[in-house]
């Protein structure tokens, strides 16, 4: 079932779903941890976002579907991102190697205005941000980030803690734009 549009769900029915999902594939991960609006401790959210670095990543992907509703993930397979519904809230598990860790943990946890201005610095600093790593405009890796301040440091802004990432994080003119 697709994410409805302005559905929220408490902080803490989406700690307990988060909780079953890191429970259902820990067996298949090597590290796992919460991304999105509960990482930035949010009162509700529309979705669980977790995060993992897969020893097995078919397996993982499966013991993420036989938690869903009806047994089966909306989409994926193990690669990038399996969508599904655990007990109707809309769940999302992102894939990542411990190389990219702290790129792809950045952008899950988000907000999307703050990964839109961090990208933005990035750009106006001749690099690219992506969930894989810092590039030069060329396509030269900068540091794929094991950890989200290596990935800050790398594009010249300081790491904030997921609560302080907002849209107005980084103001125009300030001295980290």
């Amino acid at each position: 079932m697709p994410k409805t549009p302005g559905v929220r769900f408490p902080r803490v029915e989406i700690e307990r779903i988060a909780d079953l999902v890191i429970a259902a594939v820990r067996p298949f991960v090597s590290k796992i941890y919460y991304a999105g609006s509960f990482r930035r401790g949010l009162p509700d959210s529309g979705d669980v976002d977790v995060l993992c670095i897969p020893t097995d990543s078919k397996s993982a992907s499966s013991a993420l579907a036989a938690l869903c509703d009806g047994g089966r993930l909306e989409s994926g397979s193990g690669e990038g991102l399996d969508i599904g519904d655990v007990q109707g809230v809309p769940v999302n598990l992102f894939y990542t190697s411990s190389e990219t860790w702290g790129s792809a943990h950045l952008y899950t946890t988000g907000s999307k205005e703050y990964n839109i201005s961090t990208r933005m610095i990035a750009k106006r600093r001749g690099l690219k941000l992506t969930q894989a790593g810092v590039f030069t405009r060329s396509g030269r890796l900068v540091t794929s980030g094991p950890t989200e301040a290596d990935v800050c440091r790398a594009i010249g802004i300081p790491w904030l803690p997921p609560e302080q990432r907002t849209g107005s994080a980084f103001r125009p003119g300030s001295r980290d734009e």
